[in-house]
């Protein structure tokens, strides 16, 4: 009789024993399926991120092209307008991905240290005004000089190449404004000498530096497809 009951505890540890490894391996299957229940999500949202994404990017290329479009437009009526002046290098027109410049050289705006405009200056402004009255771009004009100090004559009035890059871009602006472009499309500014186009070594490439940028960028809200 002995013999069975020691037999029978045997039976039942052994019993326990694979009921516990049964449970441990039913928590790990359980903890394992929250675990692939928790990648599915992210999987799931990964797809979804990566399809927002590529509907944004679709977006932004489409915005980009008709930019791009807008620009190359509004550069070919430029040049339509200006070839006289481009050819005579008194302008020149670049146009790089999102914006377009058109750099007025200073011997055609002013005379030396001054900010008022040369009548020369006013035909080229009258001109490109004449082109963008009817365009949507908004437009940055900035100032630029070489890296002459200005002299003592007219350090009284304008006192560092910071002013008269300033107020030469708002001389500017305000013509155009007088040839009925829109104020509110217009913002002046001025760089001194620190974004020369070429080294200031020598007298040709420090007129090169003096000079007026009217920068051209679309308005985003007024292109159309």
């Amino acid at each position: 009789m002995l013999i069975i009951i020691v037999g029978c505890s045997q039976h039942k540890a052994i019993i326990d024993e694979k009921n516990v490894l049964l449970e441990e391996k039913e928590d790990s299957i359980f903890e394992m399926n929250v675990i692939i229940d928790e990648l599915s999500e992210n999987v799931v949202a990964c797809e979804n991120e990566l399809a927002e994404t590529r509907v944004q990017c679709d977006e932004q290329r489409v915005l980009q092209e008709a930019k791009d479009r807008q620009l190359l437009l509004r550069e070919h009526e430029l040049i339509e307008q200006l070839a006289q002046d481009i050819e005579a290098k008194n302008i020149e027109i670049e146009r790089l991905r999102g914006y377009l410049t058109v750099k007025v050289m200073d011997k055609v705006l002013f005379q030396s240290g001054s900010i008022v405009i040369l009548p020369k200056g006013e035909a080229v402004l009258t001109r490109i005004a004449a082109t963008l009255v009817n365009s949507q771009e908004s437009i940055q004009v900035e100032g630029h000089t070489d890296d002459v100090p200005i002299g003592s004559i007219l350090a009284s009035r304008i006192p560092t190449n910071w002013e008269l890059s300033v107020l030469r871009a708002v001389s500017v602006v305000r013509f155009l404004e007088n040839n009925n472009i829109d104020s509110a499309r217009m913002t002046a500014l001025g760089h001194s000498k620190f974004k020369p186009v070429v080294d200031n070594d020598s007298e040709e490439n420090r007129q090169r530096n003096r000079r007026v940028e009217i920068v051209l960028v679309p308005n985003q809200d007024l292109i159309s497809d």
